[in-house]
């Protein structure tokens, strides 16, 4: 056995697999920057996280297991994963064949989600936070399951909108309920104005942990928490 990974049948790494992991990684609620480093045999050795101080190190290490073996099919030993928690809007030191500092962009996080039904509607409140601040928005759609998933993406975007005190620079476009191995997920895809830098379409996931509609807001904060420090 490889130290600090046991391999499943039906996937065999390589390793130009390293930049799918780091991908992987950096989706995770939390984490900011990774590196994985791979052995002469194509497996991940060590795997360095930056995270901010939104979840706890044990729960990030958890996730990145689960999001691995439930992708690639690789259970990852805890002990090969180190967790370094960064204050946000703090400068960083760094090597000295890096710049002096890097200024981390501020992230919203989850506070709070509520759902008012009708018979025929439904009402999504959301309630994301910063440094010094709250947002809260709001959405009405269909009293259906796919309605109420766009009410709580749409509600999410429009707290986001409120933080920052912006018109409306994103657009939902779509949001999916599916499985990635046999782990239930959601997919939020979002649109952004057109005159704002990078991709104008932005896609962003979350692992549903028996909390549907509380997936749908960190899937929403998963797109677009990269291109906030451009509003």
């Amino acid at each position: 056995m490889i130290r600090g990974v046991e391999e499943m049948p039906d996937y065999v790494p390589a390793v130009d697999d390293a930049e799918l992991y780091r991908d992987l990684i950096c989706r995770i609620d939390g984490v900011l920057y990774a590196q994985c480093n791979m052995d002469a045999n194509g497996q991940p050795e060590e795997i360095h996280v930056i995270s901010d101080m939104s979840r706890a190190p044990k729960q990030l290490v958890r996730d990145i297991q689960s999001a691995m073996a439930a992708r690639f099919q690789i259970k990852l030993d805890h002990r090969i994963i180190s967790i370094a928690q960064i204050h946000m809007e703090k400068e960083v030191e760094d090597d000295k064949n890096r710049p002096a500092a890097i200024a981390v962009p501020l992230r919203l996080a989850y506070n709070e989600l509520s759902l008012t039904t009708k018979p025929s509607s439904v009402c999504a409140r959301v309630t994301l936070s910063g440094e010094d601040k709250e947002g809260v928005g709001s959405s009405h759609s269909g009293n259906t399951p796919r309605g109420k998933l766009y009410a709580v993406a749409q509600a999410t975007l429009d707290a986001i909108h409120h933080y920052y005190a912006v018109e409306e620079r994103y657009r939902l476009v779509d949001v999916r309920q599916g499985e990635i191995g046999s782990v239930s997920s959601v997919s939020v895809l979002v649109e952004a104005d057109a005159d704002m830098a990078g991709s104008r379409l932005l896609l962003g996931s979350a692992i549903d942990r028996e909390d549907l509609h509380g997936a749908v807001v960190r899937a929403t904060l998963d797109a677009l928490n990269r291109s906030l420090a451009k509003l």
